[in-house]
């Protein structure tokens, strides 16, 4: 998991409290299903004091944020998805098709909300996901066929 740079460039963003900042950070991870495999990028927010994140050294774009933590001591960490079909905050968007636009929902035609934390790794919290609805799918030719 490394420090990521926001849109605008900078690597902490000021919060309402002028001693604390927040950090993005990236991870990527691979699962392999059905014979592919998958590769997952996520995003996670921390905020954390300013001298805190300079002492740990996680000001620099691609600061190896578990790294840092090992070095005072702390527990490995992870990005976990939580999804809902309530929102988390105000105003915020459905989870959208990238393709067709279209708003994803569950079997009950709610939309899915979408959202990640910062986790310990010892937490044994897992990805909390609803499931969308299904979607049928074209056949695919077999690996003979292509031969």
């Amino acid at each position: 998991m490394k420090v990521a740079q926001f849109k605008d460039g900078s690597i902490v963003k000021d919060t309402k409290n002028p001693e604390l900042g927040r950090l993005m950070i990236a991870s990527t991870s691979f699962t392999m299903s059905n014979n592919f495999l998958n590769e997952s990028n996520r995003l996670g927010f921390i905020t954390m004091k300013h001298t805190t994140i300079k002492a740990l050294g996680l000001d620099k774009e691609g600061a190896d944020y578990n790294a840092a933590l090992a070095r005072v001591g702390a527990g490995a960490c992870k990005i976990r998805v939580v999804e809902s079909t309530t929102p988390f905050h105000d105003g915020q968007a459905p989870k959208m098709n990238p393709e067709t636009k279209e708003v994803i929902t569950d079997a009950n035609g709610s939309p899915i909300y979408y959202s990640t934390e910062v986790v310990e790794l010892s937490s044994g919290l897992e990805d909390d996901k609803v499931s969308s609805k299904s979607v049928v799918a074209e056949p695919v030719a077999s690996v003979e066929d292509q031969m």
